[in-house]
């Protein structure tokens, strides 16, 4: 029997496949192809895009509500009027939102040491998919902010924007504290920059910017610090670093290390002012009056150089300020004859130390321990300096404002 009478459904189907007009529409699909292919990609960008502007306009809500924020004057009524997105956690006094793209979902969780930061987050290791998308468009976006109440008002605020292809790397943190005190174990660096300024500081070049601000500091400066642009999240070019997100922020950095290196320079280069801001804010600090006994150059070499260090023997008067016990196992006094510039753009532009100048036998000084300071470390014991030591209330010290390695 012929196969087309046992099979003739078969055979029909196989006939109308392999036809003469079968086989030109197979030809045609064949050529329309890439025009498919790329139809796809062209969609699958678009669609990434507007994925991505959505994200950042979530990301700027959010940022809105917490510029408005008043440390220690928001109630939590106003702040869940103010702030979108925002979930207690497990009914206590935190509140969070975590905004990012779906290609964390897959991610690696680990933690990255950056100090002001508040809770963990991931980190992505990405595959080679991940990376085929980065191409279309679709950018490792991370958003993380948080609240913490106190007495039901807001006691402090953190938020952290995350940016990059390949593995992420966290652009910007932002965290208000009251004031500063270090870890356990720990000791804290206040740099010439961070004196200049101690309302509003920023650490960091190119990549990433940590900032802090105290809860009083002026709202002008701490506004820049919510003011990013986030266009090349969802743009046709990427983020480069986080200057470009926030260039408010590298400005502000910028003036504020001039202005440090103009002080250092100036023939008042250790003002009482800058006594007033550590005795404000460094909470750990302590303030112990010295006269000088004796004073002696010894040669070392370091970092390659050699140069004549002064060495300063004293005699403790009392502490006037903090820790009792810090005037116990203290050294004597080794001063370099410079210091570095606060500057970035002039890392080799070199300041004669200015606690040099005053420091001589008979002379009583002020020397600050507790952390560890780039300049001024010592400064002559004035009246009005001794006022301000007396005088000055710090800020108070909090749970909420000890930082926290790990991610926000």
């Amino acid at each position: 029997m012929p196969l087309a009478n046992r099979f003739p459904v078969s055979v029909w189907i196989w006939r109308h496949l392999t036809s003469s007009s079968a086989r030109r529409r197979y030809i045609s699909i064949i050529r329309l192809t890439p025009i498919i292919i790329v139809l796809f990609l062209v969609a699958f960008a678009v669609a990434a895009h507007i994925y991505s502007f959505t994200l950042t306009r979530r990301i700027h809500a959010v940022l809105n509500g917490l510029e408005q924020l008043k440390i220690d004057q928001t109630t939590e009524e106003e702040m869940l009027r103010t702030v979108p997105y925002l979930d207690r956690y497990n009914g206590t006094g935190f509140y969070h939102v975590m905004i990012t793209s779906k290609v964390f979902d897959n991610g690696v969780e680990k933690t990255v040491p950056f100090p002001s930061l508040v809770w963990r987050g991931p980190v992505v290791v990405p595959t080679p998919a991940d990376r085929f998308a980065h191409w279309l468009g679709y950018r490792c976006l991370g958003f993380a902010a948080s609240v913490s109440l106190r007495d039901g008002k807001v006691s402090r605020v953190g938020y952290s924007i995350g940016m990059g292809s390949g593995r992420l790397s966290w652009g910007i943190s932002v965290n208000s504290r009251h004031g500063f005190f270090a870890p356990r174990n720990d000791q804290l660096f206040v740099s010439s920059a961070d004196d200049e300024s101690p309302q509003y500081q920023i650490e960091g070049e190119d990549r990433y910017f940590g900032v802090v601000y105290t809860a009083d500091a002026p709202r002008d400066l701490t506004s820049h610090a919510f003011q990013v642009d986030l266009n090349c999240f969802w743009g046709l070019s990427e983020c480069q670093d986080a200057r470009q997100i926030a260039p408010l922020l590298w400005e502000d950095k910028q003036a504020i290390a001039a202005a440090a290196a103009a002080r250092l320079k100036s023939n008042d280069p250790c003002p009482d002012r800058i006594l007033a801001g550590r005795l404000r804010y460094l909470l750990d600090a302590s303030v112990v009056l010295l006269e000088i006994n004796h004073v002696r150059p010894e040669r070392v070499t370091e970092w390659g150089q050699t140069f004549d260090e002064v060495i300063s023997d004293y005699r403790v008067l009392g502490v006037l300020h903090g820790d009792p016990q810090a005037k116990g196992g203290m050294h004597p006094i080794s001063s370099f004859p410079w210091i570095s510039s606060p500057q970035y753009l002039y890392p080799n532009d070199r300041i004669p130390n200015p606690e040099i100048k005053w420091i001589a036998p008979g002379s009583r000084v002020l020397r600050f321990a507790g952390s560890g300071f780039e300049s001024c470390a010592v400064v002559p014991a004035t009246a009005f300096a001794l006022s301000t030591v007396r005088n000055t209330v710090p800020s108070p010290k909090r749970a909420e404002d000890e930082p926290v390695h790990g991610l926000l």
